[in-house]
């Protein structure tokens, strides 16, 4: 799993945090720490939640990597605009430069198609 470019990229970044932290930790107030639990347990609970309902492994990192760079982000706002700001560009990066693996499993989608007249509306389900 973390042997994809993808994933080892972001966890990377993700542990960036902990030294861009640690050096800024005397001229942050107590502030920084609350919100960082705040953001640690809104994270827990939405991976919990993914966790019942996703199907597949691959979608549930998908989406914790997803949450885990939104709460990174909201953090570093608090601690300074241009962390999040360099934290956004690393992100993008990473998703311009690295591909995210592909879907190990083959969809069963079908689709719906309901006419009025002489209009068509299809959509597609799972």
């Amino acid at each position: 799993m973390v042997s994809d470019p993808c994933y080892f990229l972001h966890f990377m970044a993700f542990f960036s945090y902990l030294p861009i932290h640690s050096s800024a930790a005397p001229y942050i107030s107590h502030r920084l720490f609350d919100r960082e639990v705040q953001a640690f347990l809104a994270f827990l609970m939405f991976s919990a939640i993914k966790m019942v309902r996703e199907e597949t492994w691959e979608a549930f990192v998908a989406d914790s990597l997803l949450y885990a760079k939104i709460f990174l982000i909201a953090v570093s706002l608090v601690m300074d605009s241009r962390v999040a700001i360099w934290f956004s560009v690393i992100f993008a990066v990473v998703y311009l430069l690295a591909q995210q693996p592909a879907f190990s499993k083959l969809g069963t989608t079908g689709s719906y198609t309901y006419a009025v007249g002489g209009f068509a509306i299809r959509w597609y389900h799972n």
